[in-house]
């Protein structure tokens, strides 16, 4: 399988290199410093000397509490190669259970990543990008597994018994391209949880390896919502972690993508 390319997106293009960060001198006070970090909620402001060069910073001593704040020294467990791959860092921010790092070459800093680089409009695009691939890869199963006419039937079944109509939209959808003398495939107007919705009601969830309906139901639901997250700019709330949920959804669209691709 092609890894997606999200995933080999180096850090420096998502982070903030130290052109753009916010900074503070050596002389900056303490209070006027916590300020600044609860106005843009800030957990780490880099204190740059007069060359411009980071060695130090002030950090809260308790992520998003900006009454205690610390002066820190910067070490070589806090600085991360400035080229990595997003992939290494996920699986480093999750091993370690931090939620930031200076970005260095050589142990020279120049830039910093923390997890509220990850909601940038960047990475949306790349996250939108690897489920699409994940749903293009569903298309296919399903197309070498059931012919046309038995996914509609299910699909109306589905419509019957649905009250929020979105298995009725993808057969009006389906049927208006008909209508236009356009011949595309009805799974190429299938959304990723009408695609989960048919895996259980045709009871092909054995076949791609669940054994369980609250798990397929679990990931189905979890990737679908880093799909609204991704696909709606304007979104900024999800209800997991980014930093640990961006390297559960890498993990899990690799397993699923690697199970459709046998088919």
């Amino acid at each position: 399988m092609k890894e997606s390319s999200i995933f080999n997106i180096p850090l420096n293009a998502i982070g903030v290199n130290n052109n753009d960060w916010v900074k503070v001198n050596h002389y900056a006070i303490k209070e006027v410093v916590a300020g600044l970090m609860k106005a843009n909620a800030f957990d780490i402001v880099p204190i740059v000397d007069a060359n411009e060069e980071c060695e130090f910073c002030w950090k809260t001593v308790t992520e998003g509490d900006y009454s205690s704040i610390e002066k820190y020294k910067i070490g070589s467990a806090d600085i991360i190669y400035h080229k990595t791959e997003l992939k290494d860092y996920l699986k480093k921010m999750h091993r370690e259970n931090r939620s930031w790092y200076f970005l260095g070459d050589h142990n020279k800093i120049n830039g910093l990543i923390s997890a509220c680089n990850l909601n940038s409009r960047f990475l949306r695009v790349y996250v939108y990008q690897m489920i699409c691939e994940l749903e293009m890869n569903l298309g296919h199963y399903f197309k070498s597994q059931l012919d046309q006419s038995a996914i509609i039937e299910q699909l109306s079944k589905l419509a019957e018994e649905s009250e929020n109509g979105s298995a009725q939209d993808v057969l009006d959808r389906y049927n208006a391209a008909k209508e236009k003398g356009l011949d595309n495939h009805i799974v190429e107007y299938l959304y990723l949880l009408q695609f989960y919705k048919l895996i259980v009601k045709l009871n092909l969830k054995e076949q791609i390896g669940y054994t369980s309906g609250k798990k397929i139901k679990r990931d189905f639901g979890f990737i679908n919502e880093f799909r609204n997250w991704s696909a709606h700019p304007l979104k900024t709330d999800i209800k997991v972690s980014l930093q640990t949920g961006l390297w559960e959804l890498s993990n899990l669209v690799g397993s699923l993508r690697l199970t459709f691709q046998k088919f």
